[in-house]
Protein backbone atom coordinates (compact mmCIF):
# COMPACT_ATOMS: atom_id res chain seq x y z
CA UNK A 1 0.00 0.00 0.00
CA UNK A 2 1.39 3.44 -0.91
CA UNK A 3 2.65 5.45 2.04
CA UNK A 4 0.05 8.19 1.55
CA UNK A 5 -2.71 5.57 1.79
CA UNK A 6 -1.49 4.02 5.03
CA UNK A 7 -3.65 5.57 7.82
CA UNK A 8 -1.03 5.40 10.54
CA UNK A 9 1.63 6.95 8.30
CA UNK A 10 -0.78 9.64 7.16
CA UNK A 11 -1.66 10.39 10.78
CA UNK A 12 2.01 10.57 11.68
CA UNK A 13 2.74 12.99 8.88
CA UNK A 14 -0.27 15.15 9.77
CA UNK A 15 0.64 15.24 13.43
CA UNK A 16 4.18 16.10 12.44
CA UNK A 17 2.89 19.01 10.36
CA UNK A 18 0.83 20.26 13.28
CA UNK A 19 3.81 19.93 15.58
CA UNK A 20 6.10 21.78 13.18
CA UNK A 21 3.46 24.46 12.56
CA UNK A 22 2.99 24.99 16.29
CA UNK A 23 6.73 25.34 16.87
CA UNK A 24 7.07 27.81 14.00
CA UNK A 25 4.15 29.85 15.36
CA UNK A 26 5.78 29.91 18.77
CA UNK A 27 9.10 30.98 17.31
CA UNK A 28 7.44 33.72 15.26
CA UNK A 29 5.51 34.91 18.30
CA UNK A 30 8.69 35.02 20.36
CA UNK A 31 10.50 36.95 17.64
CA UNK A 32 7.64 39.43 17.31
CA UNK A 33 7.62 39.91 21.07
CA UNK A 34 11.38 40.46 21.11
CA UNK A 35 11.11 42.89 18.20
CA UNK A 36 8.39 44.81 20.04
CA UNK A 37 10.53 44.92 23.19
CA UNK A 38 13.54 46.17 21.22
CA UNK A 39 11.40 48.82 19.50
CA UNK A 40 9.97 49.96 22.83
CA UNK A 41 13.44 50.08 24.37
CA UNK A 42 14.78 52.06 21.42
CA UNK A 43 11.92 54.54 21.66
CA UNK A 44 12.51 54.99 25.39
CA UNK A 45 16.24 55.45 24.84
CA UNK A 46 15.60 58.01 22.10
CA UNK A 47 13.20 59.91 24.36
CA UNK A 48 15.77 59.91 27.17
CA UNK A 49 18.43 61.23 24.78
CA UNK A 50 16.17 64.12 23.79
CA UNK A 51 15.47 64.89 27.44
CA UNK A 52 19.19 64.88 28.29
CA UNK A 53 19.97 67.13 25.33
CA UNK A 54 17.18 69.57 26.22
CA UNK A 55 18.25 69.71 29.89
CA UNK A 56 21.82 70.55 28.91
CA UNK A 57 20.69 73.20 26.43
CA UNK A 58 18.49 74.82 29.09
CA UNK A 59 21.29 74.79 31.63
CA UNK A 60 23.69 76.52 29.25
CA UNK A 61 21.28 79.17 27.99
CA UNK A 62 21.23 82.76 29.19
CA UNK A 63 18.14 84.13 30.92
CA UNK A 64 16.03 86.75 29.24
CA UNK A 65 16.21 89.98 31.27
CA UNK A 66 18.86 88.65 33.65
CA UNK A 67 21.03 91.18 35.49
CA UNK A 68 24.35 91.98 33.80
CA UNK A 69 26.25 90.49 36.73
CA UNK A 70 24.17 87.28 36.83
CA UNK A 71 26.17 84.02 36.95
CA UNK A 72 27.20 82.50 33.65
CA UNK A 73 24.95 79.58 32.67
CA UNK A 74 26.48 76.32 33.87
CA UNK A 75 25.57 72.72 34.57
CA UNK A 76 27.23 69.87 36.46
CA UNK A 77 27.52 66.58 34.61
CA UNK A 78 27.95 63.29 36.44
CA UNK A 79 30.68 62.10 34.07
CA UNK A 80 32.27 58.90 35.30
CA UNK A 81 36.04 58.30 35.39
CA UNK A 82 38.18 55.40 36.44
CA UNK A 83 39.12 55.57 40.12
CA UNK A 84 41.70 58.31 40.80
CA UNK A 85 42.24 58.66 37.05
CA UNK A 86 41.40 60.93 34.13
CA UNK A 87 40.42 57.93 31.99
CA UNK A 88 36.78 58.20 31.02
CA UNK A 89 34.52 55.34 32.02
CA UNK A 90 32.65 53.91 29.00
CA UNK A 91 29.39 54.70 30.80
CA UNK A 92 30.17 58.41 30.42
CA UNK A 93 29.51 58.23 26.68
CA UNK A 94 25.77 58.88 26.92
CA UNK A 95 26.12 62.20 28.73
CA UNK A 96 29.00 63.29 26.52
CA UNK A 97 26.99 62.50 23.40
CA UNK A 98 24.05 64.51 24.76
CA UNK A 99 26.40 67.39 25.52
CA UNK A 100 27.77 67.31 21.97
CA UNK A 101 24.25 67.33 20.50
CA UNK A 102 23.31 70.30 22.67
CA UNK A 103 26.42 72.19 21.58
CA UNK A 104 25.33 71.76 17.95
CA UNK A 105 21.91 73.34 18.53
CA UNK A 106 21.49 76.77 16.89
CA UNK A 107 21.33 78.55 20.25
CA UNK A 108 24.69 77.11 21.33
CA UNK A 109 26.47 76.32 18.06
CA UNK A 110 28.77 79.35 18.37
CA UNK A 111 29.11 79.39 22.16
CA UNK A 112 32.48 79.26 23.89
CA UNK A 113 32.32 76.45 26.43
CA UNK A 114 34.31 75.95 29.61
CA UNK A 115 34.93 72.41 30.87
CA UNK A 116 35.86 72.73 34.54
CA UNK A 117 37.09 69.73 36.51
CA UNK A 118 36.44 69.52 40.28
CA UNK A 119 37.38 67.00 42.96
CA UNK A 120 36.41 66.37 46.55
CA UNK A 121 38.82 67.08 49.39
CA UNK A 122 40.22 63.55 49.61
CA UNK A 123 43.96 63.53 48.99
CA UNK A 124 46.43 66.35 48.59
CA UNK A 125 45.70 69.69 47.00
CA UNK A 126 48.40 69.39 44.33
CA UNK A 127 47.29 65.92 43.28
CA UNK A 128 43.65 66.95 43.08
CA UNK A 129 44.61 70.06 41.12
CA UNK A 130 46.34 67.94 38.47
CA UNK A 131 43.55 65.38 38.45
CA UNK A 132 40.77 67.94 38.01
CA UNK A 133 42.57 69.56 35.07
CA UNK A 134 43.33 66.20 33.48
CA UNK A 135 39.66 65.24 33.70
CA UNK A 136 38.57 68.51 32.12
CA UNK A 137 41.09 67.93 29.34
CA UNK A 138 39.82 64.37 28.87
CA UNK A 139 36.28 65.62 28.30
CA UNK A 140 37.53 68.34 25.96
CA UNK A 141 39.55 65.80 23.99
CA UNK A 142 36.58 63.45 23.72
CA UNK A 143 34.34 66.20 22.33
CA UNK A 144 36.99 67.21 19.79
CA UNK A 145 38.02 63.73 18.67
CA UNK A 146 34.74 61.82 18.88
CA UNK A 147 32.18 64.54 18.16
CA UNK A 148 34.18 66.96 15.98
CA UNK A 149 33.38 69.96 18.20
CA UNK A 150 35.75 72.78 17.19
CA UNK A 151 38.75 72.88 19.52
CA UNK A 152 38.73 76.68 19.68
CA UNK A 153 35.27 76.59 21.27
CA UNK A 154 36.40 74.55 24.27
CA UNK A 155 38.59 75.42 27.25
CA UNK A 156 39.48 72.98 30.04
CA UNK A 157 40.31 74.19 33.54
CA UNK A 158 41.07 72.47 36.82
CA UNK A 159 39.96 73.70 40.23
CA UNK A 160 40.84 70.75 42.45
CA UNK A 161 38.72 71.12 45.59
CA UNK A 162 38.73 74.95 45.55
CA UNK A 163 35.05 75.16 44.51
CA UNK A 164 33.30 72.46 46.47
CA UNK A 165 29.68 71.93 45.59
CA UNK A 166 29.00 70.71 49.11
CA UNK A 167 31.30 72.79 51.29
CA UNK A 168 29.83 71.36 54.48
CA UNK A 169 30.93 67.86 53.41
CA UNK A 170 34.25 68.26 51.58
CA UNK A 171 34.55 64.53 50.83
CA UNK A 172 31.05 64.18 49.46
CA UNK A 173 31.25 62.39 46.07
CA UNK A 174 28.98 65.15 44.70
CA UNK A 175 32.03 67.40 44.77
CA UNK A 176 33.69 65.18 42.12
CA UNK A 177 32.21 66.56 38.95
CA UNK A 178 32.73 68.20 35.58
CA UNK A 179 31.11 71.62 35.27
CA UNK A 180 30.13 72.87 31.81
CA UNK A 181 29.97 76.68 31.53
CA UNK A 182 28.79 78.98 28.75
CA UNK A 183 31.64 81.51 28.46
CA UNK A 184 30.16 83.52 25.59
CA UNK A 185 28.97 87.12 26.04
CA UNK A 186 25.43 87.34 27.31
CA UNK A 187 22.93 86.37 24.64
CA UNK A 188 19.50 87.78 23.85
CA UNK A 189 17.37 84.87 25.00
CA UNK A 190 17.23 81.80 27.21
CA UNK A 191 15.06 78.93 28.34
CA UNK A 192 16.09 78.38 31.95
CA UNK A 193 18.08 79.91 34.81
CA UNK A 194 21.27 78.51 36.31
CA UNK A 195 22.56 78.84 39.86
CA UNK A 196 26.18 78.02 39.00
CA UNK A 197 29.04 80.24 40.25
CA UNK A 198 30.30 82.87 37.79
CA UNK A 199 33.79 81.65 36.80
CA UNK A 200 35.82 83.47 34.18
CA UNK A 201 38.14 81.83 31.68
CA UNK A 202 39.94 82.27 28.37
CA UNK A 203 38.12 81.09 25.29
CA UNK A 204 40.42 78.28 24.17
CA UNK A 205 43.08 75.87 25.36
CA UNK A 206 43.56 74.53 28.86
CA UNK A 207 44.41 76.22 32.13
CA UNK A 208 45.06 75.13 35.70
CA UNK A 209 43.79 77.47 38.40
CA UNK A 210 46.24 77.80 41.26
CA UNK A 211 45.28 81.01 43.03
Amino acid sequence: MPIAERPHIRSYIYCGDVMVGTNVARMMGTRLLLAAMVAAGSAAAAAQELQDEAAIARGLSYITGAAPDAPAPAIDLDILFKLDSAELDPRAARQLEALARALRLPALSAAQIGIFGHTDASGGAEHNQRLSLARGEAVRGWLIEREAIAAERLVARGFGFRRLKDGANPRNPANRRVEIVNLSPRGPSSVAPSAAPPPTAPVSGTQSITQ
